[in-house]
């Protein structure tokens, strides 16, 4: 069911939010949390009852396997530990890895490897880091404590079950027994409205539209089709865009889903365009993530705590299995191992060479761009796509024209009167909004501690614009019908 739709727009959330609300109201923090689950459970089991039930049985033998370990004494709590991450990792292996060891072993030794597509289940990668980390957590003496519904409520709470923000348990437990989420508060509901107005827009208008760009490019690169530089390089920053508006879309939108609800989940994005560096921008990119693999690998690893050298290589190790995390494709390991390399050239002139100083709008263009290229070999089919397109947009391949494709002239008179459907209208649009707008945590002043000083006639006048966005975005809907996040296939 996805958050872009009439049904969930209309049917499902309003239905979700009364029962929350009555459940609160008669029952208390129990009958709120018993409400959000079995709305999420409705949420997830409507795409498939198979995987719900896989997930319902993730939930129970990790609560199951957490209550161990609060209670075992010394040595038994590390074996439970090891025990819950062991069986995490086995079945996200099983549905996201298998068939990529199987093909990449059938390429070093001669068998037939008999792949059988396998069905990712939605969120898997996101649900089993998230009880990992409540794992770890509890092993850690984080966490004295957890009832069953809560837990429940913590894993399976549908605004952020699919894509992120990867949560911290005491993140939603502090505000699941706060006597505030039992009070319905006006103010925060208005923010969740904005916030997922403005999501709806990101991913219906911006991110949909910018797609049509580049489905095209690469396609014909995997069939090894010829592809012009500017059709690649088209291609690519479309891409790098469309990737931004879609999964900060998605961001948005669940923190508005859960602000309506009461609950104030994690931001996931800070303007990552407008780092300087690849350090600032893991800063501002899927915080989430990068909060889960700086607690629960870098620093494990030593962090930064411990000789240079191997200060990089834990790194470069952290990064790598940040890519491989993203997908089973030897293109995630080079997406990945890149940004552990340009991670480490920022730390090595940091450390070594204090004294030179990138100016800030170079550093900001020069990281897009690398970043943007990397973006390709993400989105490419596998390695050999990612090669082909890189030797086209440097004209190692190829050059301005393609047989098999046709894009609109990159030029001043073409982009004035093309209008809203050429490339260069929609690649200009979102240069606009990516460094001359302030993103929505920001704009929605998602971070005030105190909302209530926030001027009336500003909330009023965001709202008239979050409202006329939210329409525009329903009648595209209307026209182009409900796509689904980039992100649901990771």
């Amino acid at each position: 069911m996805l958050f872009n739709s009439y049904l969930f727009i209309f049917i499902f959330l309003p239905v979700t939010l009364a029962l929350v609300g009555a459940g609160r109201y008669w029952y208390g923090s129990r009958g709120g949390l018993i409400c959000i689950v079995a709305a999420s459970l409705v949420f997830y089991g409507y795409w498939s009852p198979f995987f719900l039930m896989l997930l319902a049985g993730s939930i129970l033998v990790n609560h199951q396997i957490g209550l161990r370990i609060i209670k075992r004494p010394g040595k038994q709590r590390r074996i439970w530990l090891w025990v819950g991450i062991s069986l995490n990792i086995t079945v996200l292996g099983y549905f996201k890895y298998w068939n990529f060891f199987l093909g990449s072993l059938a390429q070093v030794f001669p068998f037939d490897p008999n792949i059988h597509p396998l069905i990712l289940p939605l969120g898997i990668s996101f649900y089993t880091f998230q009880q990992t980390a409540f794992l770890l957590d509890v092993y850690h003496k984080k966490i004295e404590r957890s009832s069953f519904i809560e837990y429940m409520a913590f894993v399976s709470f549908f605004p952020q079950l699919i894509a992120g923000p990867i949560v911290r348990y005491n993140t939603v437990h502090q505000q699941f027994t706060s006597p505030k989420w039992l009070r319905w508060n006006n103010r925060f509901f208005a923010i969740g409205l904005c916030l997922f107005s403005l999501g709806l827009f990101k991913k219906t208008v911006l991110a949909d539209q910018l797609a049509v760009f580049v489905g095209p490019v690469f396609d014909a690169g995997a069939r090894g089709d010829v592809v012009s530089a500017i059709e690649a390089w088209t291609a690519t920053l479309a891409y790098t865009f469309q990737l931004y508006f879609d999964f900060s879309g998605y961001a948005d939108m669940a923190l508005g889903l859960g602000a309506m609800i009461g609950i104030r989940l994690p931001d996931n994005f800070n303007s990552p365009y407008k780092a300087h560096n690849f350090i600032s921008f893991w800063q501002r990119w899927h915080i989430s993530l990068s909060h889960f693999f700086r607690d629960y690998l870098y620093i494990p690893l030593g962090g930064n705590r411990c000789a240079f050298s191997r200060h990089l290589k834990n790194l470069m190790i952290t990064m790598l299995l940040c890519g491989l995390w993203h997908g089973a494709g030897w293109q995630f390991i080079f997406w990945g191992g890149m940004h552990g390399l340009f991670l480490m050239l920022d730390h090595l002139r940091l450390s070594r060479f204090p004294n030179l100083i990138i100016p800030r709008p170079l550093g900001v263009l020069v990281t897009f761009l690398i970043i943007a290229l990397l973006w390709t070999a993400f989105r490419s089919q596998n390695m050999a796509t990612a090669l082909y397109l890189y030797k086209t947009m440097f004209c190692v391949s190829g050059f301005l024209t393609s047989a098999q494709l046709s894009f609109p002239r990159f030029d001043i008179a073409y982009f004035i009167t093309a209008g809203p459907s050429s490339a260069p209208y929609w690649l200009g649009l979102s240069t606009l909004i990516v460094w001359g707008l302030p993103n929505t945590a920001a704009w929605c002043r998602l971070h005030t501690e105190n909302i209530e000083s926030f001027p009336v006639y500003k909330g009023v006048i965001k709202a008239i614009i979050a409202g006329m966005l939210f329409f525009v975005s329903l009648k595209v809907l209307a026209g182009t019908g409900s796509s689904e996040f980039l992100y649901f296939n990771f």
